[in-house]
C-alpha cells in the first residue's frame, strides 16, 4: 500500500497548498527535539511502552508483521484519548505502516477505495543543528465520507501533547545515551 496523500515535510503552508479547496481535514503540528533523528525515530516506534508516556495514545501494537519490514505488511491497532479528558477511542480499523525509514513514519487507512475512508499519519523527523536536533512534524490528513462524521476539535491539542511526550523521552533517551 502507499501514501493515499502526497508525503509532505517543509511547512504547515505547503502541507494546505496540498489540499486545494479543503477537499481534506489537516492536522499539522511540529516541535523542536534536542536529539538526533534516529533517536526521535525509535521513540516514535516504541510501540511497546508508548501508551505509558503518551497522554494521546492509550493503546498502540503491531499486531500483523514487522515495523521494520513493510514487506510483511505490518498493521497497527491503535487506541486514542483525542480529548484527553480520560475517554478512549478505539480505531476500529487496521492502518498499515506505508513508510518506515529514517526520514519518515507514515501509517494509513484506504477503505472502499478511499470513497468510505482514507487517512495518512506521519511523523516527519528533519535534521537540524547538523544533525544534533530534530524538526518533529506530526500530521495527519483525512478523506472520505467518514471524515465528515468525526469531531476533529481537539485533536490538534492532542497531538501536541503527543509531540512534548516524544520531545521528554527522545531528550531523556539523547542525554542518557551521552
Amino acid at each position: 500500500m502507499t501514501s493515499n496523500f502526497p508525503i509532505v515535510g517543509g511547512t504547515e503552508e505547503e502541507f494546505k497548498a496540498t489540499n486545494p479547496g479543503n477537499r481534506y481535514h489537516d492536522v499539522w503540528t511540529e516541535i523542536i527535539i534536542q536529539a538526533p533523528p534516529a533517536v526521535v525515530r525509535a521513540v516514535c516506534l516504541d510501540f511497546q511502552t508508548r501508551a505509558s508516556w503518551d497522554p494521546a495514545v492509550t493503546h498502540i501494537e503491531v499486531i500483523r508483521g514487522q515495523a521494520d519490514d513493510l514487506s510483511t505488511k505490518p498493521a497497527l491497532k491503535l487506541a486514542f484519548e483525542f480529548a484527553l479528558d480520560g475517554k478512549e477511542t478505539k480505531i476500529p480499523f487496521r492502518p498499515l505502516i506505508m513508510k518506515n525509514d529514517e526520514g519518515c513514519l507514515l501509517w494509513g487507512l484506504n477503505l472502499l477505495g478511499g470513497l468510505f475512508y482514507k487517512m495518512d499519519h506521519a511523523h516527519i523527523f528533519e535534521p537540524i543543528d547538523g544533525g544534533k536536533a530534530t524538526r518533529l512534524v506530526n500530521y495527519e490528513r483525512f478523506g472520505g465520507f467518514l471524515k465528515y462524521t468525526m469531531d476533529y476539535s481537539n485533536w490538534k491539542e492532542c497531538f501536541k501533547a503527543s509531540n512534548v511526550a516524544i520531545k521528554k523521552k527522545a531528550e531523556e533517551k539523547a542525554n542518557s545515551d551521552n
